[in-house]
């Protein structure tokens, strides 16, 4: 067994099986000698046990993106917010996906919620520079995320599947409330574009729905909550990070984006 399996080194049973059935070997023996040599429980990494928690640091960080729609919809696409902490969610209707309205929304936003960090990927109507100015005349430290890059943008991206799942065709306010648990409600999605009152509808209804990462409303959510969970998020990263296991060693194994 031990030459077949270096003639044919699969960490997969499935594999290999058919290889060793070939030369004469039980399903038995094929169990045993993996149970035994290949011990792929050992090999393969857990990553989740390395995955940081994404938060803000202090109150008013928000990731964004655009929530864009069929080519005939009122409106076209909707500027998302959501507050990395409180996961508060915010949703603006936009005439287009250009820079000025992306400017436009983004003066309202500053001005009702001012914001202290926002994150978002590198879509070209962000980084235009009138945006730009816009955040540095506010003093909001704006990060882009990297391209194939998802996770820091876990947050948003969560949100934004969400909503979208909410949006059964047909539901009204009242069906949507009755819908359980949040994110999860089922049936046939023929329709996926939202109008503003139905928007402005399931935002509410999100803002109003126990989050399990916090265990309270984003709406109830206060700034002492927040100093909480703040703390709570540097102690959870801090025990990640202090793990042996933790820092790269010679001849670790890593995976490269290109």
């Amino acid at each position: 067994m031990d030459e077949l399996h270096r003639k044919y080194p699969w960490k997969s049973i499935n594999k290999f099986m058919p290889y060793a059935l070939k030369k004469g070997f039980s399903e038995s023996d094929v169990k045993k000698y993996f149970k035994e040599h290949v011990a792929r429980d050992k090999l393969k990494i857990n990553q989740s046990q390395y995955y940081l928690p994404i938060y803000g640091k202090s109150d008013g960080c928000y990731q964004f993106d655009t929530l864009i729609q069929s080519r005939n919809a009122v409106p076209p696409a909707f500027l998302i917010f959501i507050n990395i902490n409180s996961r508060k969610a915010y949703a603006y209707p936009m005439n287009n996906k250009g820079k000025d309205e992306v400017l436009r929304v983004m003066k309202h936003f500053i001005n009702s919620n001012k914001p202290t960090t926002l994150t978002s990927d590198q879509d070209s109507a962000y980084l235009n520079q009138d945006v730009i100015d816009l955040m540095l005349e506010n003093n909001i430290d704006y990060r882009t995320t990297e391209d194939n890059n998802h996770n820091i943008l876990g947050i948003i991206n969560r949100l934004m599947r969400t909503l979208r799942d909410l949006n059964k065709d047909g539901s009204s306010g009242s069906a949507l409330r009755a819908s359980s648990p949040l994110g999860r409600s089922s049936g046939n999605y023929a329709q996926r574009d939202f109008t503003t009152d139905k928007m402005n509808d399931i935002i509410n209804l999100y803002n109003n729905t126990t989050h399990s990462s916090t265990g309270k409303t984003p709406n109830e959510f206060t700034a002492e909550d927040e100093q909480k969970y703040i703390s709570q998020m540097e102690s959870l990263t801090n025990s990640i990070t202090s793990q042996e296991t933790f820092a790269l060693k010679k001849g670790s194994k890593v995976r490269i984006v290109l």
